[in-house]
């Protein structure tokens, strides 16, 4: 009986180690994609920033 214990433990902690696993895969793909996320709003901040100098020097040409 208790090797039979032992048995279902193993098994018990063998899973919940698969579990985990699975769980750090997933945690490892969210931290990718959040990071391309802000890398994309990052470059975006920099269009915009561009496009307003861009109507800064235009409003003064036109000034």
């Amino acid at each position: 009986a208790c090797e039979r214990d032992l048995q279902d433990f193993s098994g018990a902690i063998e899973a919940i180690n698969l579990d985990l696993e699975e769980q750090k895969t997933r945690m490892e793909s969210l931290q990718n994609m959040v990071a391309a996320r802000m890398k994309a709003e990052e470059r975006i901040g920099e269009q915009v920033n561009g496009l307003q100098s861009g109507l800064s020097a235009t409003q003064v040409d036109l000034s």
